[in-house]
């Protein structure tokens, strides 16, 4: 079993806590057992027209082929 982890915080906490400039629409639910095929919030940083943007974004990861 992989390593597990805890999402305690709300949208407006991690966008506070980041300075966040964008965000996706759904409502982060918390959980304390945050499994790898969950979505997992993240802050992504992207330069566009010089200035620095950091969005709140969800990262889903693929399950492996399996042959």
């Amino acid at each position: 079993m992989c390593g597990r982890f805890v999402i305690a915080g709300n949208k407006a906490a991690i966008r506070d806590a980041f300075s966040v400039d964008e965000t996706f629409q759904d409502e982060l639910k918390p959980s304390w057992n945050v499994a790898p095929m969950q979505g997992i919030p993240f802050v992504s940083e992207q330069l566009r027209e010089g200035e620095l943007v950091r969005r709140l974004e969800i990262a889903r990861l693929a399950r492996p082929h399996q042959a």
